[in-house]
């Protein structure tokens, strides 16, 4: 089986966990703070708080900027996203504002908008220019945009923060895990209380604030701080591998790709491929959905088919395949055999 994910962590990094294990140091260290500050410097921004998932990323990034902005309760999001970027929102009590793509999201903004949360979805880069013009706090996910940029702007760097995930499919793993990032000091500390249960301090149990159990192990950032030393040569072949696939990038993008996504003719047709793909043993799935339109869990927010028409046409017709630095020669040339069938 082709898998869409593929994780080779280094013998070095095996070695320090297993070293970490025998000593009982498996909770919390100062491997966490060393992935965050190894973290920062590759992505290029004053802080990095590490967390649980990536969801937990953005759940708690919003959290904080309800705390700084309250009576503010509704969040701008693409129709078309993976749910867990939706769930966040609903998880802090706010309201999804969905925005279909090509939508200017200067008309649906107001006195009640909290953030704008732009996905860079599957690694190919939101052009931010149009939201920063609208000067309200930016929390870009960048789950799956992990060396992406636009005109040398890196996901994740621009906004007031960042997000992203450190699942197995993701560029570079942890198991499970997640990042918070930002140049703010002030949103950097009231992230890193929140992913402690909203603690005062680490010594003392007294809590002001709200917060979460989003707290990352000492096992996982030590195996993150050996991938981050990966990063730039995991980046590369995954660029290899989208364009060996037939990628293309617009002017100013860099996409460091999450998987090879396509369009298929029609839905029947994109059905059909995937089983086509499954039955030649390579990895796929449809590629996410209108999340208001088209999934079952937020039929409760009253939107109707038709609402946002481009989400809801990706969301019948794509999917995705297997873009990763553990592709060979031979699973490149099986995935583009099946592809050219679409």
């Amino acid at each position: 089986m082709i898998r869409l994910s593929h994780v080779s962590i280094p013998y070095e990094t095996a070695e320090r966990v297993k070293q970490m294990i025998l000593r009982g140091e498996i909770g919390q260290s100062e491997a966490i703070e060393e992935f965050e500050a190894a973290f920062a410097r590759w992505l290029g921004v004053r802080h990095c708080v590490a967390v649980s998932s990536g969801t937990m990323a953005d759940t708690i990034a919003l959290a904080v900027l309800k705390h700084f902005y309250p009576g503010r309760n509704e969040v701008v999001v693409p129709a078309l996203t993976f749910i867990a970027q939706v769930n966040a929102i609903t998880y802090n009590g706010l309201k999804p504002v969905f925005v279909d793509h090509g939508d200017d999201p200067s008309e649906v903004v107001g006195r009640d908008t909290l953030a704008l949360f732009p996905v860079h979805l599957l690694g190919k880069p939101v052009d931010l220019q149009g939201w920063r013009s609208l000067h309200f706090p930016i929390v870009e996910d960048s789950c799956e945009a992990m060396g992406s940029s636009f005109f040398n702007k890196s996901c994740g760097a621009v906004g007031e923060m960042g997000t992203f995930s450190f699942f197995p499919s993701h560029t570079i793993s942890t198991g499970e895990g997640g990042m918070i990032t930002t140049n703010s000091e002030d949103l950097a500390n009231m992230a890193r209380r929140m992913r402690n249960h909203g603690k005062i301090s680490s010594a003392d149990f007294h809590f002001d604030v709200i917060g979460f159990n989003g707290k990352m192990t000492a096992i996982q950032a030590a195996i993150g701080l050996g991938m981050v030393r990966e990063l730039d040569s995991i980046i590369k072949r995954r660029r290899q591998v989208f364009f060996e696939l037939g990628g293309e990038e617009k002017p100013g993008e860099f996409i460091s790709p999450h998987a090879f996504p396509v369009i298929c003719e029609s839905e029947q047709r994109r059905d059909s491929l995937l089983q086509h793909f499954r039955a030649a043993g390579i990895e796929c799935r449809n590629l996410f959905s209108s999340i208001p339109t088209q999934e079952k869990a937020y039929a409760h927010l009253g939107h109707k088919l038709g609402d946002f028409p481009v989400a809801e046409d990706i969301g019948r017709r794509g999917l995705y395949v297997p873009c990763h630095s553990g592709l060979r020669a031979e699973d490149i040339q099986k995935i583009k055999a099946v592809l050219s069938e679409a």
